[in-house]
């Protein structure tokens, strides 16, 4: 038997690394033994840095699909605290609209105006309700600006 076959390797003994070794095609040698040569490196470091590359990839991957599910999590636990207080909002807004509107209809009501009178308040006030639902105006900024302040307290507290 030929001498290599016997021959023990000595290694640091302060090396951190061990041995590890596979058979691979001979088209996937001949690719790593370029890409060694083209950076310099020796097929062993060439192997070391590729073997740690995909590990780190996989891992990688790994540590996404668990972090999808708590991320999502974490955005739920968020809007629904936006929505809650977002529900309150418009729940709070259209009932007192609507008491407002009726307890207006059921003064004008009272009062003794003319019914012709009483129908053209309401379509008048309800094109004004119309014209001036979208429009922004120094009023509502400061309005706005505060219930962005009350709902962003959310993000402080929870």
């Amino acid at each position: 038997m030929p001498h290599a076959v016997f021959q023990t390797r000595h290694h640091s003994r302060t090396r951190q690394t061990v041995q590890v070794s596979a058979w691979v095609n001979p088209a996937i040698k001949g690719e790593l033994m370029r890409i060694a040569s083209q950076e310099g490196l020796s097929l062993s470091q060439t192997c070391a840095a590729l073997l740690a590359e995909a590990i780190r990839q996989k891992l990688s991957v790994q540590h996404a699909v668990l972090l999808q599910p708590i991320i999502e999590q974490a955005i739920r636990k968020q809007m629904r605290s936006v929505t809650t207080r977002l529900a309150l909002l418009l729940a709070r807004g259209a009932y007192e609209s609507g008491q407002t509107k009726r307890l207006m209809v059921h003064l004008l009501k009272h009062s003794r105006v003319n019914q012709v009178v009483l129908k053209a308040m309401l379509e008048d006030a309800s094109r004004g309700a119309r014209t001036s639902l979208l429009r922004k105006t120094p009023q509502l900024e400061t309005v706005l600006m505060e219930v962005e302040a009350w709902l962003s307290e959310t993000d402080r507290e929870g």
